[in-house]
């Protein structure tokens, strides 16, 4: 009988594992399939009363910003879903299918994963520049020039 619960237990344990790593698996399929092709220059900048720290990546076929927001006086902004406050642009073209992930969050911080799908087959030249606007209580500009 104790052979039998421990078994169990052991199954049981196992089935929660494997769930647990295609969760993890699925949750970066996106881009991990993808070729990376450049980190950008990050940027830490205040808006709102609130740290944002801003890290792009090109992939083959997505433009990806890690971004981490930290604040102790405007918790409001840790509560957006930035794809409703914010536009990306490669040189003049406005990126659609923007996504926002989050990856962790608590009550002062939240970081996540902003990203927006491009294919072009000249990636790097047809780009930059890069703009990240975002439409806070504070319109705000990120731009990278180049890699």
């Amino acid at each position: 009988m104790v052979r039998k619960n421990l078994i169990s237990i052991i199954v049981i344990n196992l089935i929660i594992f494997m769930t647990g790593c295609i969760f993890y698996y699925n949750s970066f399929h996106n881009t991990a399939n993808e070729k990376k092709l450049a980190m950008l220059t990050p940027v830490v900048r205040i808006v709102d009363s609130a740290k944002f720290s801003i890290l792009p990546t090109l992939f083959s076929n997505t433009l990806q910003f890690n971004i981490t927001i930290e604040t102790y006086e405007n918790a409001d902004l840790l509560n957006l879903n930035l794809v409703d406050f914010s536009i990306i642009k490669c040189d003049q073209t406005i990126l659609q299918n923007i996504q926002w992930n989050i990856k962790f969050s608590s009550d002062h911080k939240i970081s996540g994963n902003l990203t927006a799908d491009f294919v072009h087959s000249d990636y790097i030249q047809h780009c930059f520049p890069i703009h990240l606007d975002l439409f806070l209580n504070e319109t705000t500009s990120f731009t990278w020039n180049s890699i």
